[in-house]
């Protein structure tokens, strides 16, 4: 599990590669990681809005959206966020959460969320 120390490395990192950024897209290939409601609803409320703050309460990241609406992750034991830049690829498969590209790593299958952005994404992974 990272420590407090490591969130805030990530908040910090957060800050300065999605700030600013428009959600564009999102899938979920966890579904029941969405507390609050159903995936098509949360979907519905995120995408067009701007990423306004990202800031850390303990070891949850906070990421607020220009419409009031906060999403919390907590990365657990093994979880990470990985931030892709530019106009890549990153469009995922909804069927299986993999990003369409001939070459995957080893950790695509782990991809369970991945918010797509104006320009890029952030996904997150986990093992577990």
């Amino acid at each position: 599990m990272p420590e407090l120390p490591e969130v805030e490395t990530i908040v910090n990192d957060l800050k300065k590669t999605i700030l600013g950024k428009k959600i564009v897209s999102f899938e979920s290939g966890f579904k029941k990681a969405i507390k609050g409601g159903n995936p098509a609803d949360f979907k519905k409320n995120i995408i067009g809005k701007k990423i306004i703050g990202v800031e850390r309460i303990g070891k949850n990241i906070v990421i607020n959206l220009n419409s009031g609406m906060t999403i919390l992750v907590h990365l657990k034991m093994t979880g990470q966020l990985v931030v892709k830049h530019g106009t890549q690829n990153v469009e995922p498969d909804s069927k299986n959460l993999k990003p369409r590209t001939q070459n995957l790593s080893p950790t695509e299958k782990h991809l369970h969320h991945c918010f797509i952005l104006n320009k890029g994404s952030l996904c997150f992974y986990d093992i577990r």
